[in-house]
């Protein structure tokens, strides 16, 4: 199983067939992580809005979202519950509680190796955004965590380089030199999907439903930026759909950019 994915949560998640050995607490693992955020992000709201009524809508805009609806249905997957960790951490991160912030990005880590991806995007946000010295040492830890899961781990457990790699994007081989040198051919993959593909449809699924509010604030996209490149870089296109659980690390941090969207247009009186 760790040879597929590094999703050491279930270590965690299996005593809980102890109590009920019932598939469908899978699901309902699964729907409670994915609603979790919705309670940050009313608190952010509330604070950063200056308002209960903003706060309260902007939950409800991401508990309405489509691409977190189709997470919520599609199956079970570990990295579902990577988005209540992440919306956690964003809570403490908005209070600067850096060592709660540090625990719930670590259980967020134990849910999928390219969640490392999400959590250093969190940490260039923070650098950018006046907390540097927590903002770089979150960077490093999620990209390190990345590379650790992909590049080792995961070969060791599988006797052979992660499958998902060769499957989904076409990157033969192992190690960071071999991620480095296919930078261009996943840059050309994502310019020919948007161009040519799904991706142009895609994009637009994942902004209009929040106003496209989220783009007027591009910063706060860090987090969420390595999950959608990474969807746009495949080379099949069912990860170009918002019916599977690719977006469930990007939905709280595009529900936190529509904070910033608004922001943005509260400053500019329009």
């Amino acid at each position: 199983l760790f040879g597929d994915h590094a999703s050491y949560i279930l270590v965690l998640v299996a005593p809980l067939y102890w109590i009920w050995a019932d598939p469908r607490l899978l699901l309902v693992l699964q729907v409670v992580f994915l609603a979790i955020p919705a309670v940050s992000l009313y608190l952010i709201g509330t604070r950063r809005l200056g308002s209960p009524l903003a706060g309260l809508a902007v939950a409800a805009a991401y508990l309405a979202y489509p691409a977190l609806q189709w997470a919520a249905i599609w199956s079970f997957h570990p990295e579902t519950l990577a988005a209540g960790f992440l919306g956690l951490a964003a809570l403490a991160a908005d209070r600067q509680r850096w060592r709660p912030m540090a625990i719930w990005l670590g259980l967020a880590l134990l849910c999928k190796e390219d969640v490392g991806l999400v959590v250093a995007g969190l940490g260039a946000l923070l650098w950018i955004t006046g907390h540097p010295r927590v903002g770089r040492r979150t960077l490093a830890a999620g990209l390190g965590w990345f590379l650790l899961t992909a590049f080792v781990l995961i070969p060791l457990t599988n006797g052979r380089p992660s499958p998902h790699l060769e499957l989904n994007y076409g990157i033969t081989g192992s190690g960071p030199t071999v991620l480095l040198e296919a930078v261009p051919t996943l840059a050309g993959n994502v310019w020919e999907n948007v161009v040519h593909g799904k991706g142009a449809i895609y994009l637009l699924l994942i902004f209009a439903p929040l106003l496209g509010l989220p783009l007027l604030d591009p910063r706060w996209l860090l987090p969420a930026a390595p999950p959608i490149l990474l969807n746009l870089a495949a080379t099949h296109g069912y990860q170009q759909e918002i019916r599977y659980q690719y977006l469930a690390t990007a939905a709280p941090f595009l529900a936190l950019g529509t904070i910033a969207g608004v922001r943005a247009v509260a400053r500019r009186r329009v």
